[in-house]
């Protein structure tokens, strides 16, 4: 029942009544008119946060007091399809994820243990002078918070760019680093 054409379809037409406040009826739908699919489909996006809200096939017929019941005559394709996109349906329409992706911080929790583990690689390191091994020691323990949210950074930076670099990058900066400062710079 998922349908992906479907459901791109929907969420560019609730856009479309977002931005005009007009509404959609079944029959305009190019991808499906099977009502149960297009149920289906709207109640999985709303699942998913990209509609706030849908109504399906709910249009009351209006008679006043008075006046003889009336038959119901529409047609099921005339079915009324309302609900509103949000921002993240807005979003996920867009090839750039919209200002989500923009204004999205990813925030990475740097933790003690990280530096310890920093503290055991340097120790194994076979490729380091024992004596710089002591040095390298002596200014990772002595970072202030902020010289190891940079270290950090600058890891993260390389390992993203190359993999096998990384470890290099951090003997570099650590290297680079004056005696009393927090960063290179």
């Amino acid at each position: 029942m998922i349908d992906r054409a479907l459901q791109k379809e929907l969420l560019q037409k609730l856009k479309d009544c977002y931005v005009k406040g007009s509404g959609l009826t079944l029959k305009e739908l190019e991808t499906s008119q099977d009502a149960e699919k297009v149920q289906f489909n709207l109640k999985y996006l709303k699942g998913h946060g990209l509609i706030k809200s849908y109504s399906f096939g709910h249009m009351p017929i209006i008679r006043f007091q008075g006046m003889p019941k009336q038959q119901d005559t529409r047609k099921p394709e005339d079915a009324p399809i309302s609900g509103e996109i949000t921002v993240q349906g807005i979003d996920f329409l867009e090839n750039d994820g919209g200002l989500t992706a923009i204004l999205g911080v990813v925030t990475i929790k740097f933790h003690q243990d990280t530096l310890s583990e920093l503290e055991t690689m340097i120790q194994l390191d076979k490729t380091l002078p024992p004596e710089e091994k002591v040095t390298l020691l002596q200014k990772l323990r002595s970072l202030p918070e902020e010289g190891a949210k940079t270290l950090v950074q600058e890891l993260v930076k390389a390992g993203l760019q190359k993999a096998p670099d990384g470890w290099n990058t951090a003997i570099h900066y650590l290297n680079n680093i004056p005696w009393g400062q927090t960063s290179v710079g």
